[in-house]
């Protein structure tokens, strides 16, 4: 369930899971064309036992469990891009825990649809494909720094324990396909990411300056300007 619980952000969650959903199944089949799954789903809650996690893992099918992970280390792009290149899902687990300095870096990496890539013991690089998408979790809602960033995320808070049973793998992915395969976009329209921007406002973290001047905008009344010249 949504943060503010309303029909319009209940509309947005389902509509944005749905395209997320339609860009993991078309990175995994190798034909993602021009455009990447560059958004990713945050899942936010303080309280523990909201199955978050649990809840990320569960979205692999049983023969593709191995390449789930949720320990991505964004200290060498190269080292990344390889992982996005092997993995299917990766859960930014604790998304607060990246440092701010990090996020241009994650952002690129979560725009790339396809990989320039020189392997270990490899002298030459290769161009892959693209298989991984992203989704993460956190326990703080103060999570993005920069606005126009924030374009890149999904922010749900999670109000009450995650059902994670009886997902059916088999069935949900071959509706996917049969949807791709008829043209549904699955990736975000210009209109949607600025409907992702003005969701997003309650997940932003605020700079010290902009918390001290809200402050004082709360705690004064200023004059208006008329009367400073009569």
């Amino acid at each position: 369930m949504m943060r503010g619980w309303n029909l319009f952000y209940l509309s947005l969650w389902v509509r944005g899971f749905h395209t997320w959903l339609l860009g993991v199944a078309v990175q995994w089949s190798g034909k993602t064309g021009i455009h990447a799954n560059s958004v990713a789903l945050i899942l936010v809650s303080s309280e523990q036992g909201r199955l978050k996690s649990t809840f990320c893992k569960s979205l692999m099918p049983a023969a593709l469990r191995h390449y789930y992970m949720d320990n991505l280390q964004l200290t060498s792009e190269g080292k990344a891009e390889r992982l996005m290149s092997e993995m299917g899902l990766i859960n930014l687990d604790e998304f607060d825990k990246y440092a701010a300095s990090k996020m241009p870096l994650l952002k690129n990496l979560m725009q790339m649809s396809s990989l320039h890539i020189c392997k270990a013991y490899q002298k030459n690089y290769r161009d892959l494909p693209r298989v991984a998408s992203f989704i993460g979790t956190s326990n703080r809602y103060d999570l993005l720094t920069e606005p126009t960033g924030s374009r890149r995320y999904l922010c749900v808070e999670v109000i009450k324990p995650i059902d994670c049973e009886g997902i059916e793998h088999a069935q949900l992915f071959a509706q996917l396909k049969a949807e791709l395969e008829q043209g549904i976009p699955y990736w975000f329209t210009k209109e949607q990411e600025r409907e992702l921007q003005r969701h997003n406002v309650d997940f932003y973290h605020a700079c010290p300056a902009e918390d001290v001047f809200n402050w004082k905008k709360n705690v004064y009344t200023y004059p208006p300007l008329t009367g400073l010249f009569s």
